[in-house]
């Protein structure tokens, strides 16, 4: 890694003028090119930090792990709107590398924002964006590092310049040792799906849906595992990887506060040079049946009325959802993505954004979507939460990332499992409809979760 002093000396004092001509705090980001081995720093912790991201789009070789933060959005809507756009028109970036596309802000929140965790969830934050402190990215094989600052009139560069220093050293001498890791040891008293209050639940929203106050919900379920202090996190991140490059592999490590990992194959939206891209992703057929494979069976899940009346609720609800911004939205025709376990139907909605909005107006129009909560959205919400007895925390949430051009990723919090507490807990969902069958939506948040179970026992 080299760094030119000169440049960063420049940047820094344009920031701290800023900083003291405005009264304000300004961002420094200081981003530079290195040469390292990017699969060996999971293991790595920098100084004191005790929160750790990783995030993966392996089909689009791209990848980032970050450290630490500097500044965290996790208050109300408002608030959160006003110190995004204050901290990037702030901005003074000092780019020395060839990688441009460089997250600023990464996180993600609850399936319910207004709900404050409790139980497993009780210490995990209900809604955090946060500007880390160091954050590695891997683009197309080119990897860069970025520092960030926060500069006031009190700002020292010689503090700034050590500190560069200081983490860049950590990271040249870290030494990722191959040793074999002892087999995670997942112990019996595995606690079980209880298939009676599913059910109960699965009628309660079918009699919902009969008497016309909704037409669609999302039910949910969890299976818990006992597990040893070693998780194997990195075999367990790079098996997702590799068994699913078409979803984003993630983990958001909060230390003791708990981890919350996954593959998500669905993303709630991306915002690229004003152009915004959304994926209405509902209506599965799992592949455990060799038959699913077929011509047949792709035609089967694009022609079925029951998989085609919850994919077209979707769509309904992210239309009825962006109709204040008054977009003129691009529908794509229906398509099949297949995953290595499932088959999902997916539409994709594209349009342009001529008058800028926040990217988190945006998220809070769209999520969750009725693919992870139901129609009407919030009632169909009010009425998860009145039946199910545990927080869903960031389970069907968004998680995502915001550039320092607004550009963003946000991704829905599925596939997933939590960490809290040598407790492992397994999430699975389904989709009720009318026309919903109690054991096939049965079946298939088992088939979810036990996708999962198999992976982590190998």
């Amino acid at each position: 890694m080299i760094l030119d002093i000169k440049k960063i000396t420049s940047k820094f004092t344009r920031a701290k003028e800023k900083a003291i001509n405005n009264d304000i705090s300004v961002l420094l980001s200081i981003t530079t090119d290195i040469q390292l081995n990017f699969n060996s720093l999971f293991d790595l912790n920098l100084n004191d930090c005790k929160e750790k991201i990783y995030w993966s789009k392996p089909s689009e070789k791209f990848e980032f792990i970050s450290w630490g933060s500097i500044l965290n959005l996790n208050a109300d809507e408002n608030e959160i709107n006003s110190r995004l756009n204050s901290t990037i028109n702030n901005h003074v970036q000092c780019n020395l590398s060839k990688n441009k596309n460089i997250p600023m802000f990464i996180g993600g929140q609850n399936f319910d924002i207004n709900t404050e965790n409790k139980n497993i969830w009780r210490d995990f934050p209900r809604i955090d964006y946060k500007i880390p402190l160091v954050i590695i990215v891997n683009q197309i094989e080119t990897h860069s590092i970025t520092f960030n600052f926060i500069i006031n009139k009190n700002s020292d560069k010689y503090k700034i310049l050590n500190a560069i220093k200081n983490i860049s050293e950590q990271i040249d001498n870290y030494s990722h040792t191959n040793k074999k890791k002892e087999k995670n040891d997942i112990i019996s008293n595995k606690i079980s799906l209880d298939k009676k209050e599913f059910l109960e639940r699965f009628f309660k929203i079918k009699s919902c849906i009969k008497s016309s106050r909704i037409e669609k919900a999302v039910i949910s379920d969890f299976v818990v595992y006992s597990i040893n202090k070693d998780f194997p996190f990195i075999n367990f991140l790079m098996k997702l990887k590799h068994i699913f490059p078409e979803c984003v592999i993630f983990l958001y490590d909060y230390g003791e506060k708990g981890k919350y990992l996954g593959a998500s194959p669905e993303k709630i939206f991306s915002l690229k040079n004003k152009q915004i891209e959304i994926d209405a992703l509902a209506g599965s057929v799992n592949r455990k049946n060799e038959k699913l494979d077929s011509n047949a069976n792709i035609e089967y899940i694009l022609n079925d009325e029951k998989i085609n009346d919850e994919h077209d609720i979707v769509i309904k609800d992210i239309v009825e959802s962006l109709d204040k911004l008054k977009l003129k939205l691009n529908i794509s025709k229906k398509r099949v993505l297949k995953l290595k376990n499932i088959i999902h139907l997916k539409t994709v909605i594209k349009s342009n954004v001529k008058n800028f909005t926040s990217p988190f107006d945006i998220l809070n129009l769209l999520s969750p979507t009725a693919a992870l909560s139901g129609y009407p959205k919030k009632d169909s919400i009010d009425f998860i939460n009145s039946i199910e007895t545990y927080d869903r925390g960031w389970y069907t949430g968004a998680i995502g990332w915001i550039d320092s051009k607004f550009n963003c990723n946000f991704y829905a919090g599925l596939r997933s499992m939590y960490i809290c507490k040598n407790k492992l807990y397994i999430y699975g969902g389904a989709g009720i409809t009318k026309d919903s069958d109690e054991i096939e939506e049965w079946d298939e948040v088992l088939y979810k979760i036990n996708t999962i179970e198999q992976l982590i026992n190998g």
